[in-house]
């Protein structure tokens, strides 16, 4: 039980370093067109998280949990539980973009803060993944 729980917990942390990619790539991207502007921040964290999210639902399911659920059985709770983390993520960003931009620069503060709200919402994504999403009957 252990050795099955850590080998989903290692392809999920793989998957989470896959996400973190796709989410600075496309938040970065966003980013560079913007004004460094707290609520654009907000907008680019958004949908870079999104992105992530997407990336995130087909590797979970057929990778990391191996679910052999429906897609539309699954889709609802990946939603519910991914908006409780997107909440989560973007909050926690938007907070501590508004302290580092005052000492760094923008996009090194928009960088930063997604860092670190990634990190917090990681637990929430795995256990909710883990527990309401793909767990087997």
């Amino acid at each position: 039980m252990i050795k099955y729980i850590n080998s989903q917990f290692l392809k999920f942390v793989g998957i989470g370093i896959s996400n973190t990619a796709v989410d600075f790539i496309i938040l970065n991207l966003i980013l560079f067109f913007g004004d460094g502007e707290i609520i654009w921040f907000m907008m680019s964290k958004t949908i870079s998280f999104l992105g992530a999210s997407t990336n995130s639902f087909f590797w979970n399911k057929y990778w990391t949990f191996k679910s052999s659920g429906k897609f539309h059985q699954e889709i609802f709770p990946f939603i519910v539980i991914s908006g409780i983390a997107l909440i989560i993520n973007v909050s926690t960003a938007s907070i501590l973009f508004r302290l580092f931009i005052d000492y760094l620069p923008s996009v090194f503060a928009a960088n930063v803060s997604a860092v670190f709200a990634s990190l917090v919402a990681f637990s929430c994504n795995f256990f909710g993944y883990k527990y309401f999403v793909f767990h087997r009957k």
